[in-house]
């Protein structure tokens, strides 16, 4: 996989976003009979997360060469992640606030209205909330729930760039080890807490999340054989993938699935899926014309419609009679979800960035 081609990596976050969106829309009222098709959304969902992680490694070699020391790079990198997400909490808190005064009960989405009606002992609590928290820490600042989508994702992201320079050194000694290694970590810490803290969302946790990370700078350390192996790895892909949907098609029960574990959340599945997609986007971006440069001009703004759309989608798609609306209506909500969820963030994201370059000197 060619690095000097930047096309194909638009590519895959505006894919990873789009999926995320979509799993988030049809979580609203209306879909909740269509329970086949939510668990195969789900997956979607849980692949975008993992697409997103993947790329992000993938990413990390790169940028480590380039900065001046490993400080700069993770001081480059909190600012990337927190400026964004604390320009939204305020900027869609606020929105929220003013819809407040022409319907009351959406005013008090907005986690500013918490900060206001609170008592002084939750401040901690509440102020917490203003950063992308990993579960782990918000556990420890007892955040029960979240106001975006980013608490919990861009704090584990936050988590793995501090690790990075480990892992990337870790990768470019013994990268089949180091993916093995994080493979294993992973599986432990999900069983842990899955035994010991059943009230946790296991996959939340970064450690949980790493095999995906490490999988993205493995596959930069290793791109020039993995263009040698394209033919065989593409094939072996495409074989797993296809015993997936089988299973998937015949329906296994869940004792079934302890034997064959083909479901798309693991690894099995996770690891050839991923590669795939990698590879589908740059052979993509090699023969595209002006619609696929299009839609890779949403990338500009993936990382700010990440922030805001949770809360959009629900606000107005929870007030939506979905039942009685035919197939087109729900397209067209969809599309006018999604729509306004890209207009305001190309609007707050002129501002996050007028934000970074200022701090940033």
């Amino acid at each position: 996989m060619s690095t000097k081609k930047i096309a194909w990596l638009d590519t895959l976050r505006v894919l990873a976003s789009l999926s995320i969106i979509f799993v988030h829309y049809f979580m609203c009222p209306g879909f909740q009979e269509l329970t086949r098709l939510q668990s195969c959304i789900a997956d979607v969902s849980r692949f975008g997360v993992a697409l997103f992680f993947a790329l992000s490694g993938w990413l990390i070699p790169a940028s480590l060469e380039r900065a001046s020391s490993a400080w700069s790079f993770c001081k480059r990198k909190l600012l990337r992640v927190v400026i964004p997400f604390t320009v939204s909490w305020w900027a869609l808190g606020t929105f929220f606030v003013l819809l407040g005064l022409l319907d009351p009960p959406i005013g008090n989405l907005s986690p500013i209205t918490y900060l206001l009606y609170a008592e002084k002992s939750r401040y901690a609590e509440l102020l917490a909330g203003m950063f992308p928290l990993d579960i782990s820490v918000m556990l420890f600042f007892d955040v029960k729930f979240s106001w975006f989508v980013g608490e919990w994702f861009m704090g584990t992201i936050l988590w793995l760039y501090i690790f990075s320079p480990l892992l990337n050194k870790c990768a470019a000694k013994a990268p089949v080890l180091s993916l093995a290694a994080s493979v294993v970590l992973s599986f432990a810490v999900y069983c842990a807490v899955e035994l010991f803290v059943p009230a946790v969302e296991s996959w939340m946790l970064f450690p949980v999340q790493l095999p995906s990370f490490m999988l993205g700078i493995v596959m930069f350390r290793c791109r020039e054989k993995l263009l040698l192996w394209r033919r065989r790895l593409t094939t072996a892909s495409c074989v797993v993938l296809a015993a997936a949907l089988v299973n998937f098609a015949l329906n296994y029960p869940p004792e079934g699935k302890m034997f064959l574990p083909l479901d798309p959340t693991c690894f099995m599945l996770l690891f050839p899926a991923v590669y795939l997609t990698f590879v589908a986007a740059e052979k993509l971006n090699e023969h595209s014309g002006a619609l696929l440069n299009w839609f890779n001009g949403f990338n500009d703004v993936s990382y700010m419609c990440m922030l805001l759309q949770h809360q959009i989608i629900f606000l107005f798609a929870m007030n939506i009679e979905f039942g009685r609306l035919h197939s087109f209506g729900r397209l067209f909500v969809f599309f006018l979800i999604t729509l306004t969820t890209v207009l305001l963030s190309a609007q707050f994201k002129k501002f996050s960035d007028a934000v970074e370059r200022r701090l940033r000197g």
